[in-house]
């Protein structure tokens, strides 16, 4: 009976022992989880990840040291200086996301906004863009009376070669020819007045062709004016739309002689949706013949201009070229101007974004700083000099990050600068070289 109490004693010592070893293994295992799971989350320390942080709650003006000094009086005491960091960089971490989003937001592209000149003028002074452009020559009887030496004729093939030689680049010419058979007389009135043919099909100007298409031009018949001027509405009928101009030259030195309407056709021309106006170049005209193809400039949307020799016609395309060489070598100082200005412009800019992300690091260093320092004076923190080479790097890391931007910036705006002073430089000589 005793060694059976005996025995039964042994075990129930032996099962108390048991469990309390258990109870003791589980209290240390919570007090290990409790420990985990009170440590702070790490913190980047790569600069993407610091860079896309979220702004701390007491980040930039909002810092309250009073505050926080609260705050860190409930935290562990002697703790690592990886966990005292990652407790305080939340804290008071800047928003650099903001300012990362500026930067990326510059853009460094340079382009001058000022209008470049056009091209010569036609006799009107109205700039000549990409268009089509159709030249109705009068080859009338008239047109064989001589000024200075020379036929009207001859003087208008030189003018129109002239004037189809200064087109713009991309415009389409097309030449017309009107009163070219028969003859003044009243037997080939009806011949004449019937006659009017394309010599140079609307295209890109070919001095060789367009020279060759009129080469043989001679002083003919009457002038069919007005079923000249209903011929070209014809030829230019499938040119509509937007962004197509047609303008009509009509080059002659006289009214219309076959019983025709020319205002009436110049103003359907100009209403129709070809839209086209209608210019008049005079040649040695006289007062009534001067007013009569007046009425059919402004009829046609257009204007008149007169011209008396070949002495005026070279003095026109001169003075057009020296106008448009000084507005060339004008509009290259001020595309100068413009550039630097829009460079200067683009360079505050920056200078103001990186002073400010350079103002904000210097700022979360020194609140990094005073946080330690609070740190230290409550015992919370192990070793102090691992917690300052840590904010130390941090602060380096995000200064570099900040100077390697901007410098790639600046480059990119200098760099884009000097192109675009380098295109307009070259637009201007050759556009300048076209003129001499």
């Amino acid at each position: 009976m005793k060694c059976t109490l005996k025995k039964l004693f042994i075990g129930v010592i032996f099962t108390s022992l048991l469990f309390s070893g258990c109870s003791q293994t589980n209290n240390v295992h919570k007090n290990t989880q409790a420990k985990e799971s009170n440590k702070s989350p790490a913190v980047a320390t790569d600069i993407q990840g610091i860079l896309k942080q979220k702004p701390g709650k007491f980040s930039g003006d909002h810092f309250d040291e009073n505050q926080l000094k609260k705050i860190i009086q409930l935290w562990p005491n002697n703790m690592s200086a990886q966990e005292a960091y990652n407790r305080i960089v939340p804290l008071v971490a800047e928003d650099y996301a903001s300012q990362v989003k500026k930067l990326d937001n510059l853009d460094p592209t340079i382009k001058s906004d000022i209008k470049q000149p056009g091209s010569i003028k036609a006799p009107n002074g109205q700039p000549l863009t990409k268009m089509n452009v159709e030249i109705l020559i009068d080859s009338s009887g008239s047109m064989a009376g001589q000024v200075q030496g020379q036929t009207k004729m001859d003087l208008a093939k030189q003018a129109v070669q002239q004037f189809a030689a200064n087109l713009p680049e991309g415009a389409n010419v097309a030449v017309r020819v009107y009163g070219n058979k028969g003859t003044n007389s009243e037997k080939d009135k009806a011949i004449s007045c019937s006659s009017s043919e394309i010599l140079y099909p609307l295209q890109k100007y070919d001095a060789s062709r367009f020279q060759q298409s009129i080469a043989n031009l001679k002083p003919a018949g009457w002038t069919p004016l007005a079923a000249s001027i209903k011929s070209a509405q014809n030829d230019l009928a499938k040119q509509q739309g937007e962004g197509i101009q047609n303008i009509i030259y009509v080059v002659s030195d006289g009214v219309e002689t076959c019983g025709g309407n020319p205002v009436q056709e110049a103003k359907n021309l100009h209403n129709s949706n070809i839209k086209a106006v209608v210019n008049i170049i005079g040649f040695d005209v006289d007062d009534a013949g001067q007013k009569a193809l007046k009425a059919v400039a402004e009829a046609g949307g257009g204007s008149y201009q007169t011209v008396n020799n070949q002495e005026d016609l070279r003095s026109y395309f001169e003075r057009e070229k020296a106008r448009l060489d000084e507005e060339w070598r004008e509009w290259s100082l001020n595309s100068w101007k413009d550039v630097t200005d829009k460079s200067i412009s683009k360079w505050n800019n920056l200078k103001e974004i990186v002073f400010s992300f350079h103002d904000m690091n210097s700022r979360e260093n020194d609140h990094l700083h005073s946080l330690k320092d609070i740190l230290v004076e409550n015992g919370k923190i192990e070793n102090e000099d691992a917690l300052k080479t840590m904010i130390v790097q941090r602060f380096e890391l995000i200064k570099k990050y900040i100077v390697d931007r901007n410098k790639n910036i600046e480059t990119a705006i200098n760099s884009n600068e000097a192109k675009t002073i380098e295109d307009i430089n070259k637009k201007e000589q050759e556009e300048r070289n076209k003129l001499k």
